[in-house]
């Protein structure tokens, strides 16, 4: 059986991703053998608990695949409370580092999400979809500001401890590809709520939002309004 021991995990996860660092990562033993190791992996926003030998997934899976170890998104590092399905993957360093870093990606970029509406809810915006996909691609926010235009939103997001205002400008930014799909998901956006008898909105814009994570209580957010405009490239 494959063996994976905690510092096995967390050389793989430093060459992969060494912004996610081990929490209580540590091996385990049946007498005086290793066999593996659990605890929790985080890029200090998310929290994945990993187990190498989890002895209740080894039936049907080890079966089909060969051993399995397993990760989920907890609570936090205090709370074990699981906050997703369990995610199984092979027993190799490599394979056990990918699954918690999409874990950790997905958990972070959720709370990214939550905190901008939470935001927008603030000042006045109504949110009427999150992740809305259309033929174009997927719009992470739309919302109505509180002058009635219909807004296209991006969210940004990065885990950068100790990050300044200046530091976190780049976080913004807006490549040509992304401008000409945000156009193309506000045509499909306007085409669909036209056909669906909606109201008429009395403009439209697109604007990002990032959101800068910086490893203690506070986040800092910059609002850029109108971050694309219909006459750029």
């Amino acid at each position: 059986m494959a063996t994976v021991l905690s510092h096995d995990l967390a050389r793989a996860m430093g060459e992969i991703r060494p912004d996610i660092v081990a929490g209580n990562l540590a091996d385990t033993y049946r007498g005086d053998d290793a066999r593996g190791c659990s605890g929790l992996l985080t890029d200090r926003v998310s929290w994945v608990f990993v187990d190498t030998v989890p002895e209740d997934a080894q039936g049907a899976f080890a079966d089909a695949y060969g051993p399995v170890a397993v990760c989920h998104r907890v609570a936090g590092p205090d709370d074990p409370t699981p906050k997703g399905p369990d995610t199984f993957c092979r027993v190799t360093p490599e394979a056990i580092a990918r699954a918690a870093s999409d874990l950790i990606d997905d958990g972070t970029r959720a709370t990214a999400v939550n905190l901008a509406v939470s935001y927008l809810g603030r000042r006045g915006y109504r949110v009427l979809e999150r992740d809305w996909v259309c033929a174009a691609g997927t719009v992470d926010i739309v919302a109505v500001d509180p002058d009635g235009a219909l807004v296209l939103m991006s969210i940004r997001h990065r885990v950068a401890p100790g990050a300044t205002d200046h530091e976190q400008l780049g976080t913004v930014a807006v490549e040509a590809e992304e401008r000409r799909a945000m156009r193309k998901c506000c045509l499909h956006r306007l085409v669909e709520e036209r056909e669906g008898g909606d109201q008429p909105w009395e403009s439209t814009r697109f604007d990002v939002l990032g959101l800068t994570f910086t490893g203690g209580p506070d986040v800092r957010l910059r609002h850029l309004v109108g971050a694309v405009s219909w006459d750029s490239d």
